[in-house]
């Protein structure tokens, strides 16, 4: 395959993160290759051989949510290689070749009932239709970049997104996607204000949400729904992409209008050696430890369970 058929090797750092929830404790540290990342709906093999996988000129390497095309056992050892999958999840997309986004048709007569009604609620406190603005040509990221800025500021996650995109260097990268035409931004707006933001990778024909936030003074009027549902539209009758992935993580409202899934893996590769394997099953006992203290807290009632309700969106 093509894609493993590695000319030049570019190493780069590789993290084994040993997190609880969203702490983290510390990182096992490599430098080893990073495959590129890429969404399907058609998954395939990962590579011909596990051993095929590890490119000449490095010990370790890392394909992060990888489409799978079924559960992968979390060790895997051959005589040379160790394959260690810590985390598979199912991953939600929405096919957006009809006219109209099937996944709005998808939920309940209530959840369509309370879209609706976001919207209208929305119009009411503009004064006017919403407006979504599109960001895409490289003269354009610096101010997108701001706007993201001044609503991450204001957002209850917003250290997370500030510490990812608050920085020169992510304008420097929106600006480098752009000329490539690989980035999407938009920004739902109240009247000069922005109050929502939803940046988008492409690759292809398809469209990733990488991140998004909202202004939560505003949050009773679901500003991140009514801009799903306006780039969403957009998109769909543009006719450029195939497909909207929701990029990695859980959320209930991902689930509730996805018109599809697929299983996707973080995938390391590690040169069959006495270090690795020591970083691999210390990694491997401490994910275990986690889920069994999450269980106990769960049965004490210290924690609410893991699974979430089906909900509509922004509710």
């Amino acid at each position: 395959m093509a894609e493993y058929a590695v000319k030049m090797i570019k190493l780069e750092p590789i993290h084994l993160n040993f997190l609880f929830g969203s702490r983290h404790i510390f990182s096992f540290f490599f430098l080893g290759y990073v495959y590129p990342k890429f969404f399907t709906d058609t998954p395939s093999a990962l590579t011909k051989t596990i051993e095929d996988a590890i490119p000449c000129g490095t010990d370790v390497a890392l394909m992060m949510d990888r489409p799978v095309s079924r559960e992968l056992p979390k060790l895997t050892k051959t005589s040379n290689v160790l394959q260690y999958v810590p985390r598979q999840n199912p991953r939600y997309y929405i096919d957006i070749t009809n006219d109209v986004p099937a996944c709005f048709a998808r939920p309940s007569a209530k959840s369509r009932r309370e879209l609706a009604r976001k919207l209208r609620k929305f119009e009411e406190a503009c004064g006017d239709l919403p407006v979504v603005r599109e960001y895409r040509l490289p003269g354009e990221m610096p101010a997108f970049h701001r706007l993201v800025r001044e609503v991450s500021l204001k957002t209850t996650h917003g250290h997370l997104i500030r510490r990812f995109a608050g920085t020169e260097k992510f304008q420097r990268d929106l600006i480098q996607m752009a000329e490539q035409r690989g980035v999407r931004g938009y920004i739902l707006f109240h009247g000069e204000r922005p109050v929502a933001f939803e940046y988008c990778r492409i690759l292809g024909d398809v469209l990733t949400g990488e991140m998004c936030g909202y202004d939560p003074e505003f949050a009773k009027w679901s500003p991140g729904a009514v801009l799903l549902y306006a780039l969403l539209r957009k998109a769909s009758q543009e006719g450029e992409f195939r497909l909207f992935d929701f990029g990695p993580g859980y959320a209930p409202y991902k689930e509730l209008i996805a018109t599809g899934e697929v299983l996707c893996a973080d995938v390391f590769y590690f040169r069959q050696t006495i270090p690795h394997l020591a970083a691999v099953t210390t990694h491997s006992a401490f994910l275990s430890a986690c889920r069994f203290g999450a269980k106990v807290l769960e049965l004490m009632g210290l924690r609410s369970r893991g699974t979430y309700p089906r909900k509509s969106l922004d509710s």
